[in-house]
């Protein structure tokens, strides 16, 4: 199980956000106290539509700098997903652009770090891939679409998350996006199987 989440956007937010709460919880410190509210209740109560463009929107912001880059810097996921945090923090409160809104675009772009060929086929990077993802060639729309998704549902996580008041804790408590995203990119992969398309 080496390597298990390689090419899997948010894992790095992911690690963080455990490596925060075990010394949390070592400290006797809740970070997470779990839903205290339903599901639906949080679908009314959060503005569930910013969460979900935003990430969609970091994601394929993400993922068109990395591939669309002739430059081997811009084409660093880490790299291009930072650019895409930064131009979003930049455009805060510009026609009404948030700081939330901001939040959930870097937070896509983290599902944009995503390797295309394990979002949408499941390929472990360095292992052989199955005939029928060797034989499909990737078209733009298609690549754009499955992360915009995947992004997608990293913001709605996000979104339910904050409206089920999931978090104890305030703001700057590392990983949180990111471990959103990468239950994005989890459900995508999840969504992708039932479809029967890839591993």
């Amino acid at each position: 199980y080496f390597n298990f989440c390689l090419g899997m956007g948010g894992r790095l937010g992911l690690t963080a956000f455990v490596g925060i709460n075990v010394i949390a919880a070592l400290q006797g410190i809740t970070a997470i106290l779990g839903p205290s509210t339903t599901v639906a209740a949080a679908v009314q109560s959060s503005p569930l539509i910013v969460p979900v463009v935003c990430g969609a929107l970091g994601s394929v912001a993400t993922i068109a700098l990395r591939e669309a880059s002739d430059d081997n810097a811009a084409a660093d996921p880490v790299r291009a997903s930072a650019l895409v945090g930064l131009l979003a923090s930049m455009l805060v409160g510009i026609g009404g652009f948030s700081d939330f809104g901001a939040l959930c675009v870097y937070g896509g772009s983290f599902t944009g770090m995503s390797l295309p060929s394990r979002l949408l086929y499941g390929i472990i990077p360095g292992k052989k891939p199955t005939p029928q993802a060797q034989s499909v060639n990737l078209k733009p729309w298609v690549l754009l679409s499955t992360l915009a998704i995947a992004g997608g549902l990293g913001g709605l996580m996000h979104g339910l998350s904050l409206g089920m008041n999931w978090w104890s804790v305030p703001g700057g408590w590392g990983g949180k996006a990111g471990t959103c995203s990468f239950v994005g990119v989890l459900l995508f992969r999840g969504l992708a199987k039932l479809c029967g398309i890839g591993a």
